[in-house]
């Protein structure tokens, strides 16, 4: 038994989106666990423990769950529970965004490049949350796309899922391009927050919330440095980071 292993209640909440009638030789809920302890352990496909199924098989599903966009639909209906239990509307209206430049491994990657700000060769990651800090929708792209590009896409990407009540944006400077844009493409206020110039830490009324879900990713090691050969995968495991972080209140 792994600290990452799904509980009974936790599998009752996510098995719906699964179909688990089917005859397996390994249960969906064995594959899921293979794929938290990955997450949280940063282990190798290969390196993954025998008391899971084959690392093959956990791969293949994780690729093939990728691809079908459930990761983002498991995400959305926990969102929404997580606000219901925590009596808020289950529909979010204010976003907060921010980026984080992350090194990544040397061999096989794709769309990577220079974030010369942060001095760090890679990708960056672009991540949505609502005013609670819980992790609503997230892009990545390689490190020296320019934040009003890759803005304009996590706005475009938010604006696709179902959650027709956002009406209010909280960013940094660095998206400040982004104000007149959303509000001619979507009606969306935009409010740049400004840095404060102090020799000790001051937190910026809601943006330390998505900082506080980027420091969150650092705990998941496979997050830690970016592994993934394409941008699908970086952006499914912090999904699955995602996921992972709301599922321990059910």
């Amino acid at each position: 038994m792994y600290s990452t292993n799904l509980t009974d209640s936790q599998w009752e909440g996510i098995n719906k989106f699964f179909d688990i009638k089917r005859k397996r030789k390994y249960s969906l809920r064995a594959i899921i666990n293979g794929i938290l302890y990955i997450a949280k352990s940063g282990a190798q496909w290969a390196l993954l423990p025998k008391d899971f199924p084959p690392h093959g098989i956990v791969h293949y599903y994780f690729m093939t769950w990728r691809k079908s966009g459930i990761w983002q639909t498991i995400l959305l209906d926990y969102i929404k529970k997580f606000r219901i239990k925590h009596n808020q509307n289950s529909e979010p209206t204010v976003i907060v965004i921010d980026s984080q430049s992350i090194k990544n491994s040397e061999r096989g990657v794709q769309d990577k490049g220079f974030d010369g700000h942060k001095r760090i060769k890679g990708r960056k990651r672009h991540v949505a949350t609502d005013s609670n800090g819980r992790l609503i929708s997230c892009i990545v792209g390689p490190a020296n796309e320019h934040d009003l590009k890759a803005g304009m896409r996590l706005i475009d990407q938010v604006q696709e899922l179902d959650l027709p009540n956002v009406k209010f944006i909280v960013a940094d400077g660095a998206y400040c391009s982004l104000v007149a844009w959303a509000k001619k493409k979507y009606g969306i206020e935009i409010q740049i927050s400004i840095q404060i110039k102090e020799k000790k830490f001051i937190p910026v009324a809601h943006r330390w919330k998505v900082e506080r879900f980027i420091s969150w990713m650092m705990w998941s090691r496979r997050l830690s440095r970016d592994y993934e050969l394409n941008i699908e995968s970086s952006e499914a495991w912090v999904l699955v980071c995602g996921i992972r972080n709301l599922l321990r209140f059910f």
